[in-house]
């Protein structure tokens, strides 16, 4: 069981100093573009700057964008990105993404909406490190769970018991510590917290 604070509900004015004293190593970092989710947040220049201020510091970077293959260069130059996500829906070609996430020498992962039934992804699950699912509708912080989201990781973790997957399961969005235990026994292991971690 694992939990990444998602830098996305930080309050950036303080962002260095709030990781540093809660000696965070690795950050969820949304990237969003105002065009796939309505917001805008960040992208590779402050991605950059955490390798050149916080080096000890690891990025699990969820690429939320329209333009896909044009972000990925970008974090695939960074020493400090651990793993990449892209989304199913608004991508084609997913199998060359994901495969150029992995030679470029990151883990490469897959997320899903609220929308997409985890039968969409079957078919490429082979090539994946992690598959996040994602429990709110992305693009805004501090959402509520959404409990239909307990289907879909139980439905993932019987592909990767019966198909001998090795995927992790990540849950993304409105998760309390409650949820946590009630989710791992179903089968997730990563999860992304933001509100509940910062504002503690």
């Amino acid at each position: 069981m694992k939990i990444i604070p998602s830098i996305l509900a930080a309050k950036l004015s303080n962002l260095a100093n709030q990781i540093k004293q809660r000696k965070i190593t690795y950050v969820h970092f949304d990237v969003m573009d105002g065009h796939f989710v309505p917001e805008i947040s960040f992208g590779s220049f402050l991605a950059r700057e955490f390798e050149i201020e916080l080096p000890e510091v690891k990025l699990d970077v969820h690429l939320m964008v329209t333009n896909t293959q044009d972000q990925i260069p970008f974090f695939l130059g960074l020493k400090n990105v651990s793993r990449i996500l892209i989304h199913f829906e608004g991508n084609f070609h997913h199998l060359r993404l994901l495969r150029q996430i992995r030679n470029g020498g990151k883990q490469a992962g897959i997320a899903i909406n609220p929308e997409t039934n985890p039968e969409s992804i079957q078919s490429i699950l082979d090539y994946v490190d992690a598959v996040c699912v994602m429990s709110v509708t992305p693009g805004y912080s501090g959402q509520s769970f959404i409990p239909g989201t307990k289907s879909k990781i139980k439905k993932l973790a019987e592909y990767r018991t019966t198909f001998g997957f090795k995927y992790s399961i990540i849950v993304d969005g409105g998760i309390t510590n409650q949820l946590i235990g009630d989710l791992s026994k179903i089968g997730a292991d990563e999860f992304i917290m933001g509100s509940q971690f910062f504002n503690d």
